[in-house]
């Protein structure tokens, strides 16, 4: 047996668990990406709904489990059986599609009433700016080490590991093969701070009230899985270098419990912004949301519930309406800016890796 198969079972379970919980983590008045008075989950409609989606999320479910299994009855090896996950990504979304349709002729109109404050926000970054530069100091320092001790380099060096452990692409030693990888981790780092303070400093919802201060712990639980995400990629850059101009089992220990210290710090944290829920609104009392006020998007603006595209909104960042986390205004051409930056980011890795074979 493939040895993808364990984690890709893992994986679609988890996923799976995560697709049928959805529903429950956005906002009373937000369902399936519509804007809704709070009490209508729990009518007939509602819960019609919440059937339907959940029926055919399931059944997609099972249907990527048994792509995964025909896959490894087959034979097929890493990535081909990876892609036994379409099935289930594209059934969840038809069943949301579903869903929504049957949610959209109950839509309310939002509140009128908007919320204000007259005193200066004040923001901070997860640790503040000393632990913010980690990652960017660890890159430095490992491009420090790779110049002073360029000669010591292999001439191939591995930079992939199968999940057996075991090296499966290597690279030949060249300063774009070497440096690349570091620099576009600086850079997609660099990107993701940006989008880190974008968050923190992006519209608010709720600005008064016992919403607020859940709203806020949901902004900076965010800001820190992206602060967690960047220290793993410094660490995935790093790491080949590391171990070929440190040859030591306690340098590979330590950068292996680094790595699942940082993938289970990531995962307790997205933990708890299920447990928040969207926005911080899983804290919040039911008579504070007696009046439907969504998240002060109109709901004419998001394509299939999904793409949020209002070019007179001035919002970088909005709420995602299904699940949750933020997503782009892609009505903002700085959105596509930063999204083709966050692409290009990876393929110009893959290209300088691939450069260095």
């Amino acid at each position: 047996m493939d040895p993808i198969f364990w984690p890709l079972l893992v994986v679609i379970a988890l996923v799976g668990l995560l697709f049928l919980l959805m529903p429950g983590l956005t906002r009373p008045d937000v369902f399936f990406a519509v804007t809704v008075d709070p009490a209508f989950r729990a009518t007939a409609e509602g819960r019609r709904a919440t059937t339907t989606y959940r029926a055919v999320s399931m059944a997609s479910s099972l249907l990527a489990l048994v792509a995964l299994a025909l896959a490894v009855h087959n034979n097929a090896h890493e990535p081909r059986a990876v892609f036994a996950l379409v099935p289930q990504l594209l059934g969840t979304t038809a069943g949301f599609l579903i869903a929504r349709r049957l949610v959209r002729p109950h839509a309310a109109p939002l509140a009128t009433t908007r919320e204000a404050v007259v005193v200066p926000r004040r923001v901070a970054l997860s640790g503040g700016w000393p632990l913010q530069a980690v990652p960017f100091i660890v890159l430095a320092a490992v491009s420090a080490l790779v110049a002073l001790r360029w000669q010591d380099l292999p001439a191939r060096m591995p930079v992939h590991w199968g999940l057996t452990g075991q090296a499966d692409r290597w690279m030949d030693r060249s300063p774009a093969a070497v440096f690349g990888p570091l620099a576009s981790a600086g850079l997609m780092c660099g990107l993701m701070l940006i989008v880190a303070i974008g968050l923190l400093h992006s519209r608010r919802v709720r600005v008064t009230g016992e919403a607020a201060p859940g709203e806020a712990s949901f902004r900076r639980v965010t800001a820190t899985v992206l602060l967690v995400a960047e220290l793993l990629i410094a660490l995935s850059a790093s790491h080949p270098l590391l171990v070929a101009l440190l040859p030591s089992t306690v340098v590979e220990r330590a950068l292996l419990v680094m790595t699942v210290g940082g993938v289970a710090v990531a995962a307790f944290l997205v933990a708890l912004l299920v447990r928040l829920g969207q926005g911080g609104s899983r804290r919040v009392p039911l008579s504070e949301t007696a009046v439907p006020v969504g998240d002060r998007t109109p709901d004419s603006k998001w394509i299939w519930g999904m793409l949020y595209f209002n070019a007179d909104d001035p919002a970088l960042f909005v709420e995602k309406r299904f699940g949750i986390g933020y997503t782009f205004n892609f009505g903002r051409p700085s959105a596509w800016v930063l999204i083709g930056v966050l692409i290009g980011i990876p393929v110009l890795l893959g290209l300088l890796r691939r450069f260095g074979h």
